[in-house]
């Protein structure tokens, strides 16, 4: 189970909306 791997992306997608 890679969790990292998915708060990476959920990450991505919020940081770059969030910015």
């Amino acid at each position: 189970m890679k969790l990292s791997r998915v708060i990476r992306e959920s990450y991505n997608a919020s940081g770059l909306v969030g910015m």
